[in-house]
């Protein structure tokens, strides 16, 4: 949802590839390298095609958020960038690099009260001119956000005492890329939309500044203390790379920081009102930099992100899909009308899929999924999705597919690329981004739902890949992209996969056990416990198992990392969970039963529902024990068997059930319980309201009267855009869209709706507060490029 650009780097092959995305653009207003009352601007358009398929940022769960934040104090001061458009590199580089690096450390330093000028200071801070001089092919012009992110993502970054900023050296390069800077690589990034508040607060209230793109004007330059910027006047200067580092409600503004240094605005600070933000931002992104453990706390109570549902596909069920959380035994699925205050369980999935067949026709509804775990389950995730069913239905072929991942570093001569099947399609498009034609081409029509890229880059070269339903549609109803990447000599490599620690299998030890890594010389094993709150080191190995025989208590969480040839660490694996059993008297000669499956079966006489829980025989068993247990509770026998298998009446409904076997000898001796299975049913919860809105009452009231934004041509000019909308009859059942006086849309308004996405062309989204709207261009007979825009009411 979002538009950016990208080209070369002289000395780095990856940065080579993606650099050029940028090959065509045009300075932002910095043709003329002169400053402007002393202040250069200069930032690089992302190049549209790639920018507007980045990812979206996951909701962060808030109850209430603080009236006010103000990260200042945490970050470095602001630092001039004089008379070089290296914006960029001083809001990722210097800024954001060194505040993330910081927080690594057992003891962060006090960032804002320490000078880079400071020689024995300065490998507390990152350089500005790696990132810009990397990505500003050679001229002083500026740099795109997404080429620097890129950049961070692929070869990390030096600190400012390996490479300084000199504001009139933009071309030198770093001698190599040293394994240090290998080491500093961030983990991922997202955008987040410029017109979502909520959201841009939520995250800064979390402790994560923010980079942005603006548009500044020349009042930006005569900002002084105590104003608060709302409006624009004056020359277009460009375009500027900043950083949103707080918020105040009072004031109803973001504080910024710039790099005009301390001598402009609140010492280098300003405020700029949330409409005005909204109207001139053109971008923002969450840099993800984690520490290299996870706090499994955070993991544990995590919930799904990235909920989609259909919107049409089907006549009588709306089937909404969601991102897997590590370690849930199932999700929780929950709706409501948008104008409804209040959400309603409507069902219980094992997998990251569910059929809600309880909606009525041509009604919007909202959505919620919540993670359940063995003990508790999360909250809901704080940013429903829209979805509905239709009696004119859209074609199946249009939905758009969800879960698309792709191999980071895990091979040397391909990447894997992975995405969530929909029933009833056996045929897939999937698109790489070509960085010469600058947009994503058909790599492979397919009918699994997997894909391996063999003719991917080498050498840790960064592939975008997007993926549709092949039909009609194909090329408009396409997924957002994910990136991949080969192994790289001086890259680390990738966490572990697969790692999993026993739970009550043995009395006297966790084990631990992970796949195997591509080129790893050794595996670090680590351990949590929650009384200490603390990660340690527990110790190394060259295999791919690990018994921790003095555990500190009962139970403890783990994680492994990899090490390369080169002697450089991965990042952690996900915290997994482990314990030892509690019941001494368990004979560990039998196996724990293996290959546990469960299914509902319907009796012929009794027309009764039963459940079938099924295993692998066990050797030397004479009859297994079968345990259950609901989340939160403690584990009691339901049963025994001497087969292979258990029925039993289904469960109380809406609650989730764990499940496990046990082996007995003839000498009547238990081994341990079988790896836990979960099982759930909700009945269909049906819709039986007949409240619809129509005239004053329907929601197209919020959407309806003229809109204002500003298009910013990737060069030097910004252009005001009207969008009009207005009802076509009395009871706001049709209405139509203009966009500068020409009619992009006319058609039917589903109730309650707050999205409008009509044929892929565009995506129309209404603000929580019903104050913006929020518009996605994807068809260039509406607009020349792929692009987003931000639109205020009149």
């Amino acid at each position: 949802m979002r538009f950016f650009k990208s080209k070369h780097l002289a000395m780095f092959l990856l940065v080579v590839l993606y650099s050029s995305l940028r090959h065509q653009s045009s300075l932002i207003g910095s043709e003329d390298p002169v400053s402007f009352n002393g202040f250069r601007v200069g930032l690089l358009q992302d190049e549209p095609n790639l920018a507007s398929t980045i990812q979206e940022a996951p909701s962060l769960k808030y109850s209430a958020l603080p009236k006010k934040i103000d990260l200042a104090s945490k970050l470095p001061i602001p630092y001039p960038q004089g008379n070089q458009a290296s914006s960029v590199g001083l809001v990722l580089g210097y800024l954001m690099k060194s505040y993330y690096e910081n927080l690594k450390l057992d003891q962060p330093k006090d960032l804002n009260k320490i000078s880079v000028s400071n020689q024995e200071k300065s490998s507390h801070f990152y350089s500005p001119s790696f990132v810009y001089n990397s990505i500003n092919h050679g001229k002083d012009l500026g740099g795109s956000i997404l080429d620097g992110l890129i950049l961070l993502a692929a070869k990390g970054i030096p600190t400012w005492e390996e490479m300084p900023y000199s504001p009139e050296d933009y071309r030198s390069q770093k001698d190599g890329t040293s394994l240090n800077a290998y080491s500093h690589r961030i983990n991922d990034f997202r955008k987040i939309p410029q017109s979502d508040i909520v959201k841009i607060k939520s995250y800064i209230a979390a402790n994560n500044p923010l980079v942005a793109s603006m548009l500044f004007f020349e009042n930006f330059t005569q900002y002084k203390k105590g104003e608060i910027l709302n409006q624009e006047k004056g020359k277009f200067l460009g375009a500027q790379a900043i950083a949103i580092i707080g918020y105040d409600d009072t004031k109803k503004a973001f504080k910024v920081w710039n790099s005009w240094g301390p001598s402009w605005g609140e010492n280098g600070y300003a405020w700029i009102s949330y409409s005005l933000f909204q109207k001139l931002g053109s971008s923002v992104y969450w840099m993800d930099d984690p520490a290299n453990l996870v706090d499994p706390m955070d993991l544990a109570l995590a919930y799904p992100n990235h909920i989609h549902a259909t919107r049409g596909n089907y006549p009588d069920k709306v089937r909404i899909s969601w991102d897997n959380v590590k370690n849930a035994i199932g999700y929780e699925i929950f709706r409501k009308r948008p104008s409804e205050t209040k959400y309603t369980l409507v069902g219980l999935a094992i997998d990251n899929a569910f059929e809600d067949m309880g909606v009525q026709q041509d009604i919007t509804y909202q959505y919620s999924v919540a993670s359940v775990f063995s003990d508790q389950s999360s909250s809901q995730n704080p940013d429903p999705t829209e979805g509905y069913s239709s009696k004119s239905k859209v074609p199946i072929t249009s939905m758009e597919i969800t879960g698309l991942t792709a191999s980071q570093g895990r091979f040397a001569d391909k990447i894997l690329i992975r995405w969530d099947p929909i029933p009833g399609i056996r045929n897939y498009h999937l698109y790489k981004y070509n960085i010469y034609s600058k947009e994503f081409r058909l790599l492979s029509k397919t009918t699994k739902p997997e894909f391996i890229d063999r003719k991917a880059q080498r050498n840790g070269n960064f592939e975008f890949y997007r993926v549709s339903v092949a039909g009609s549609f194909a090329t408009s109803f396409i997924s957002q992209s994910s990136f991949g990447f080969t192994t790289s000599r001086g890259i680390s490599l990738p966490p572990p996969e697969l790692v999993y620690a026993t739970q009550g299998e043995y009395t006297d030890k966790i084990n631990i056990t992970w796949e195997e890594v591509q080129g790893a010389v050794d595996y670090k094993v680590y351990r949590y416990t929650k009384e200490s709150n603390f990660w340690e080191e527990l110790g190394q190995t060259a295999n791919h198992i690990f018994d921790d025989t003095e555990p500190k208590s009962s139970n403890h969480y783990y994680a492994v990392s990899s090490l390369n040839k080169l002697g450089t660490w991965s990042r952690a694996s996900l915290p997994v969970y482990g314990f030892i059993s509690t019941q001494s008297m368990r004979s560990s000669s039998l196996n724990p039963p293996q290959e546990l499956s469960i299914f509902e079966i319907r009796q012929k006489t009794t027309k009764e529902n039963l459940l079938r829980l099924s295993w692998k025989p066990v050797q030397d068993a004479k009859e297994y024990r079968i345990y259950s247990k609901i989340v939160g509770g403690n584990w009691t026998v339901i049963g025994t068997s001497k087969s292979n298998y258990f029925q039993f009446p289904t469960q109380p409904a809406s609650k989730f059930h764990l499940y496990s076997v046990s082996s007995v000898n003839d000498l009547d001796l238990e081994g341990f319980k079988s790896k836990s299975l979960s099982y759930g049913w909700h009945p269909i919860t049906r819709d039986e309201s007949t409240i619809r809105s129509f005239g004053s009452d329907s929601k197209l009231e919020n959407f309806k009267g003229p809109w204002t934004s500003m298009y910013w041509d990737g060069k030097a000019s910004v252009t005001p855009v009207r969008l009009k909308i207005e009802s076509k009859d009395d009871l706001n059942q049709t209405y139509s869209i203009e966009l500068n006086n020409k009619v992009i849309y006319e058609g039917d308004y589903l109730q309650e709706n707050k999205i409008v996405d009509p044929q892929g062309s565009f995506k129309l989204e209404l603000s929580a507060s019903s104050d913006a709207l929020y518009l996605e261009i994807k068809d260039k007979k509406i607009l020349k490029e792929n692009t987003t825009l931000s639109f205020l009411r009149e």
